[in-house]
C-alpha cells in the first residue's frame, strides 16, 4: 500500500487527527501540492466544508479507505500518511506492503507508540536507505 517513490503515488490515506493537524499546513492543492492527489480520511465525522475541492474524501474505515484510495489511484500506489491508529489497522488487515519510516533527531517523550499493540512478528526486508542533514529515511518491503 505504501510507496517508497513519490512519483508513482496516486491516491494518499489519513486518519481524522493527523487531517485536522495538518489542515493549517495545506493550501487549496491538499497535502501533495501540486499533484493534486486525492486524500481519504478515515473519519466518522463530516470532513470541513472548506476543503470540498474533491481532493479531500471521508472513508469510514480502512478497508473502506483502502478501496477507495486503490479505485482513484488507477494503478499507482497509495500512501499511507500519519496516524498510529489507521497504519496499527492496516498492517493488522494485512493491507501494508512496504513501510517507510523517517527519523528525525527529535526525543517527543510523549504520543501514539507507532508499533505498541502488535501481537503477532513481522519480518521486514530492507529496500533503500537515504541520510539526509534532517533526517534518516528507510524503507522495508513487509515479507509475506
Amino acid at each position: 500500500m505504501c510507496s517508497a517513490s513519490p512519483s508513482n503515488v496516486g491516491a494518499v490515506i489519513c486518519g481524522r487527527k493527523c487531517y485536522d493537524d495538518s489542515i493549517p499546513y495545506w493550501d487549496e492543492n491538499g497535502p501533495t501540492g501540486p499533484l493534486k492527489l486525492p486524500l481519504f480520511v478515515v473519519t466518522h465525522r463530516p470532513l470541513l466544508a472548506s476543503h470540498s475541492t474533491g481532493i479531500y474524501h471521508a472513508a469510514g474505515s480502512i478497508p473502506d479507505a483502502v478501496k477507495q484510495a486503490k479505485s482513484a489511484a488507477e494503478g499507482k500506489d497509495v500512501s499511507l500518511m500519519g496516524g498510529a491508529d489507521v497504519f496499527r489497522q492496516a498492517l493488522a488487515g494485512g493491507l501494508v506492503d512496504e513501510i517507510e519510516l523517517h527519523i528525525v533527531p527529535v526525543l517527543f517523550g510523549a504520543g501514539t507508540r507507532l508499533f505498541d499493540t502488535m501481537s503477532n512478528q513481522i519480518t521486514l526486508e530492507p529496500t533503500s536507505m537515504l541520510d539526509t542533514p534532517l533526517a534518516r529515511h528507510i524503507a522495508y518491503r513487509i515479507v509475506k
